[in-house]
């Protein structure tokens, strides 16, 4: 796969991503997702005869927040692929927004590109709108082991934009497949993976998809109809990290739990200073394990570091791990001077948060 990859990315979510277990429903935070530096987001409507119980309160929130935002169909072979179409176009008619709607094409659609075919075939006619704003999703395997009446249909779907799951750190692993393999800009979007961010990017599951976009600022706006975000170039509120112990050292990982391999470590001391930010605050809310190995209290905490000591770093350390505490976070509520600034490294870019004055 040829991937231009300059750092832009945003998430895709459904009703997994909110909680339902309380009345009323605890639903995704946009303004957190903003916050967090997100380019884009892209949401699921519906599936079979029924629209995702979370897609109208989304639709709505993610552009009040201003995040650019699409939508995709999930489609199901209960139902002709026609009937979905229309499902789909009427759910959406009202407000399309700026960005793409895609055709889920996975688990549930019958193994072949005929019902793939009719509905997107069906969903433009429709919607009116132009190739670029009609997308697929699909992953390598499944779009090759489809049953198609010949190449020159497989053809037809290159006309529209690719979105391909692909779980890889590495853009040189992903294989694309035919037609999009004759393009050299696609696919558009590449879901690499699940991280366990979900609380930082203001969504109620612990693990949500992450997309990264194929080129910069041109294709986010062919795409999506939108500019890169940069929200994320100011914070005001920070915590100060400094460790309880003055012998033994904490070790800095790459993710929120001892499972996450070492990048670093949080020296001891009291002159040890390290800083993240208010809403990268990871907090268990029941005991986690590997396998039958409890490796997690509910309760324990992990904080998001992006300095230490006047150093740049993108890492978590433990404030609390399996009830006993190892670091201590004081919220910085007083305007720290124009100097001051806390560095983040996201998705290989070095960010400067600069505080407001």
């Amino acid at each position: 796969m040829i991937f231009n990859d300059e750092g832009l990315f945003g998430f895709d979510v459904s009703k997994w991503q909110r909680d339902a277990s309380v009345t009323p429903a605890l639903e995704i935070d946009f303004s957190l997702m903003k916050a967090y530096g997100t380019d884009f987001v892209i949401m699921k409507a519906g599936q079979y005869d029924f629209t995702d119980p979370g897609f109208l309160y989304n639709w709505r929130a993610s552009r009040e927040a201003g995040i650019p935002r699409g939508s995709y169909w999930f489609l199901d072979y209960r139902d002709t692929a026609r009937n979905q179409a229309q499902r789909y176009y009427n759910l959406i008619r009202n407000d399309m927004g700026e960005g793409i709607h895609a055709a889920d094409f996975e688990t549930g659609s019958q193994h072949s590109l005929d019902f793939l075919y009719v509905f997107l075939n069906e969903f433009q006619q429709l919607s009116q709108l132009p190739n670029h704003r009609i997308a697929v999703y699909t992953t390598y395997f499944y779009f090759i082991e489809a049953y198609s009446t010949s190449t020159e249909q497989k053809q037809w779907f290159g006309k529209f934009p690719l979105w391909l799951a692909w779980y890889s750190n590495f853009y040189t692993d992903v294989r694309v497949p035919f037609p999009w393999s004759l393009v050299p800009e696609q696919p558009f979007l590449w879901q690499n993976g699940t991280p366990p961010i979900g609380r930082q990017v203001g969504v109620r599951s612990e693990d949500v998809d992450h997309n990264k976009l194929n080129g910069g600022s041109d294709k986010l706006m062919h795409y999506f109809g939108a500019t890169p975000n940069e929200q994320g170039e100011e914070m005001s509120d920070y915590y100060e990290v400094r460790s309880t112990n003055t012998a033994e050292y904490r070790t800095i990982r790459g993710g929120p739990r001892i499972t996450f391999s070492p990048i670093g470590t949080f020296p001891t001391g009291a002159n040890t200073l390290g800083k993240g930010r208010v809403d990268d605050l990871f907090t268990f809310t029941t005991d986690s394990y590997d396998g039958t190995i409890l490796k997690a209290k509910a309760g324990d905490q992990w904080v998001h570091l992006y300095e230490v000591n006047g150093i740049a770093v993108n890492g978590w350390v433990a404030v609390k791990h399996m009830g006993q505490t190892y670091t201590t976070l004081r919220l910085i509520t007083t305007t720290p001077t124009p100097t001051e600034y806390i560095l983040h490294v996201k998705d290989g870019v070095t960010r400067k948060f600069i505080p407001e004055v």
